[in-house]
């Protein structure tokens, strides 16, 4: 074996079972969507991968060739002794490398079938042999076999990179040394068990059901929050619910990603994913967040989060059948500080967060915002109703609410009305300002209220608000004057940053 592939195995061994286990998982199915012609594998190619392994094959014929005199033509590419090269070094792999790898022999029609496409032509192919396939290559990197006199002449530069390319790949997703040779610790995946009652975990599958909606099976949701460095501006972010019929291997949880552009970040996007937890106080939405890597980069789906993200909804909320519902979430700004804010929730029709702008915007500027998010919603809702009669009735049924009347109403002047209460909803939902029936003001900058800013209440006196309700004996209540008042709804505020 090469050198380079020798350092790769013995980082491999150390990995715990589970973590190799996920990686080479991921790895194949990468590889199965790069057959396909559905994506790349790392930024290569199908056609990249086989070609070089047809030139291989010549290359054992030109070698017999030359070896053999008197010889004077080039014999057709030898699957039958690449073949046994292959199995000789599959056998010759560890345990814990070989698992993953086809069951041997693998025969020379077996190579022959992936390298001239037949693959691809049929969609589909044997568990485990891609994967083998792209071990050998990665075990060629360095090694004199690639140095063979017709390899040099037929080979371009980027085939001649395949090799170090897959084994940079394959690394990169360990996170060990990758293709720009910077070592990142390995990871260890940690999990929590949650027990949920099955009548909690069956309204939290109506609630989703009931406005998933369009080709990827998923439910969508818009959501809205004061920005921490300026409350007068609203943050907007994108989540999609997937069901559990839609993951590989979990057969009950609902999985969310979220998508969020980051304000001050120069429009970098932040992605978080994780698992909706039905529990006997709400709905919550635990998972991570992190940077979203450029697509195809090496090991990008395996980057450690960097953050929670955590949103809980009320029963009495998700029972109400509103399209708008109030939440809180903690997660982290764009700076990285943890923050604890009041959301407002939209469900939505859009398929994806690239159709929505999610650039931050003016508070007073949501009723445009919401005006555009309608225009790509209302094609969407096109769609479906373009279908077969009952198809479209039974849509328009059990979906009509969910998102909105004013996305299927014919009124202009009805769907201006409608919009305008979803508008005074979400500000209602997710402005952190004091309760209007309470005489209790936030500091300067804290507060978003009709693009104004009040300063009665400085960081001194709500910090104690707030100290002295976590202390009380009679819940979340702090008392001013002899009166009793909640805290969280009267005493509300912009994110809480937490130092």
């Amino acid at each position: 074996m090469s050198k380079s592939f020798e350092k790769f195995l013995s980082e491999f061994k150390v990995i715990e079972p589970a973590k190799r286990k996920q990686v080479m998982d991921d790895a194949q199915r990468d590889l199965r969507l790069c057959i396909s012609g559905k994506d790349r594998f790392n930024g290569l190619t199908y056609s990249i991968i086989s070609r070089l392994y047809c030139h291989y094959a010549m290359s054992i014929a030109d070698q017999k060739r030359l070896d053999k005199i008197g010889a004077s033509t080039i014999n057709s590419p030898q699957w039958k002794d690449l073949s046994e090269e292959i199995n000789a070094f599959v056998s010759g792999l560890p345990d814990e490398l070989r698992e993953h790898c086809y069951t041997l022999p693998v025969s020379g029609n077996e190579v022959a079938s992936f390298a001239t496409f037949a693959v691809r032509k049929k969609g589909s192919y044997k568990a485990g042999l891609p994967m083998t396939f792209v071990l050998f290559l990665c075990n060629l990197k360095d090694s004199d076999a690639l140095k063979r006199e017709y390899l040099r002449l037929m080979l371009n530069q980027e085939e001649q990179q395949v090799p170090s390319r897959l084994l940079n790949a394959l690394s990169s997703r360990l996170e060990l040394p990758g293709a720009q040779g910077n070592v990142v610790k390995p990871t260890l995946g940690l999990s929590l068990n949650f027990e949920v009652q099955q009548d909690h975990y069956d309204e939290m599958s109506s609630f989703v059901r009931s406005f998933v909606h369009g080709e990827d099976g998923c439910g969508h949701m818009v959501v809205y929050r004061p920005m921490r460095s300026d409350p007068n501006k609203i943050i907007k972010s994108f989540t999609a619910i997937s069901p559990p019929e839609r993951a590989r291997n979990d057969k009950h949880s609902f999985v969310f990603t979220h998508i969020y552009k980051a304000p001050k970040a120069g429009g970098r996007t932040r992605i978080g994913s994780g698992k909706i937890l039905p529990l006997e106080q709400g709905l919550y939405f635990v998972g991570g967040q992190k940077p979203q890597a450029e697509k195809h980069s090496p090991g990008s789906n395996r980057t450690p989060f960097t953050s929670m993200k955590i949103l809980a909804i009320r029963w009495v909320d998700i029972r109400a059948g509103h399209s708008v519902i109030p939440g809180l979430v903690m997660s982290t700004n764009y700076t990285g500080k943890l923050i604890s804010s009041r959301v407002a929730i939209r469900l939505s029709p859009a398929q994806k967060s690239d159709d929505l702008d999610l650039k931050p915007f003016p508070a007073s500027e949501l009723f445009e915002n919401l005006e555009k998010d309608v225009e790509v919603e209302k094609k969407a809702i096109e769609l479906v109703l373009k279908g077969e009669p009952e198809q479209r009735t039974a849509w328009h049924y059990e979906n009509t609410q969910r998102f909105g009347a004013h996305l299927t109403s014919n009124n202009e002047e009805e769907c201006h009305e409608l919009l305008s209460e979803i508008e005074r909803e979400i500000i209602k939902y997710s402005n952190n300002a004091p309760n209007s029936a309470s005489d209790w003001r936030v500091p300067d900058g804290f507060i978003r209220e009709q693009g104004r800013r009040s300063d009665t209440l400085d960081d001194t006196e709500l910090m104690a608000a707030i100290g002295n309700s976590l202390k009380g004996t009679s819940g979340s209540t702090y008392e001013k004057e002899g009166e009793k008042f909640d805290l969280w709804s009267h005493v509300r505020f912009a994110p809480l940053q937490i130092d």
